[in-house]
């Protein structure tokens, strides 16, 4: 691996983490904004919203962007927006202020995602893009466990406004390197799809204007409501049928790999309506789910030895 391909892959993989991380670590906090900011949960859910009707809206515009004007130059600028919106998220005095800049940021990840997997492609011969881009969806899957408890650790810890004062080091690091470190770009000149982009965003809009109604007329939680529950608490909890595969494998000389062949399916089924805003919960979920999916009965039988031992609390429902 050159020095250039090196700088490539860690450049990219570091600037689509902090945009996938991003994206989680806000959930975690709603509750500390909503009494921050004085409004309702549903309002404050746009923040979410936002974010993925922007990213999924401009995603294959990104994309064409960075191969008509340079995918190094669309991924640098990506990151800049991105930052720069950041910067307004941590500013936000209000709910439509968080809202507007979480929509920014969305627009500066739908930059930065599709050219830093064009940048990776093409960095790497064919022969090495697999091992390549292993690693990059590697550490970007890492905000899928890591989103919930960086986002309960900053905002337990500091305040919710370092969820995104945080990206601004990063960007003015990542920025400058990517422009001294990766080769430039560029695809074919493909005609911009108009038609399907006016009526992707008209459905974008429409979904918006829901956010348009008054925090005032929506009901709001009470203002001491916990910032994180405690495991075990409502909303996490585990049916029947889970509860009973989960025992099997809690049994004393339990034959792992042969009840994960039988319950695999319903095992995922069951772990995935778990709702919890606790990160240990969610965590905890995350990596049993991975470990049933790809087979590994030694992880499983770790995650389960947590439940057995009171590390993680999950009631019946």
């Amino acid at each position: 691996m050159t020095s250039r391909q090196k700088w490539t892959l860690a450049l990219t993989s570091a600037g689509a983490l902090m945009v996938a991380l991003d994206q989680l670590v806000v959930a975690t906090a709603l509750s500390t904004m909503q009494r921050d900011l004085h409004a309702s949960i549903a309002t404050l859910e746009w923040t979410v919203n936002a974010f993925s009707l922007a990213f999924a809206v401009l995603l294959i515009t990104g994309a064409a962007i960075g191969d008509r004007f340079g995918r190094r130059r669309t991924f640098t600028a990506g990151l800049a927006l991105f930052t720069l919106a950041s910067v307004a998220c941590a500013l936000a005095s209000d709910t439509s202020l968080l809202i507007a800049a979480r929509t920014v940021q969305g627009a500066g990840a739908a930059l930065v995602m599709p050219a830093a997997v064009a940048l990776l492609t093409g960095a790497f011969p064919a022969e090495r893009r697999g091992a390549a881009l292993g690693v990059f969806t590697a550490l970007v899957g890492l905000a899928v466990v890591g989103g919930p408890v960086v986002g309960g650790a900053v905002t337990e810890g500091i305040a919710w406004q370092w969820i995104f004062w945080i990206n601004v080091p990063i960007g003015a690091v990542l920025i400058p390197l990517g422009y001294a470190r990766i080769a430039e770009s560029r695809g074919p000149r493909t005609r911009p799809d108009l038609t399907g982009l006016a009526l992707a965003s008209a459905l974008a809009v429409s979904l918006g204007a829901c956010a348009g109604v008054s925090s005032s007329t929506l009901p709001t939680l009470p203002a001491n409501l916990p910032t994180v529950p405690p495991s075990g608490a409502a909303g996490a909890c585990l049916d029947a049928p889970t509860l009973a595969i989960i025992n099997q494998l809690k049994a004393s000389g339990a034959d792992v790999p042969s009840i994960l062949a039988a319950n695999k399916d319903a095992l995922v089924t069951g772990l995935n309506k778990i709702q919890s805003s606790d990160p240990a919960v969610l965590a905890w979920r995350t990596a049993l789910v991975a470990a049933i999916q790809a087979g590994k009965a030694d992880d499983v039988a770790t995650q389960v030895a947590l439940v057995a031992n009171g590390q993680v609390t999950i009631p019946p429902c």
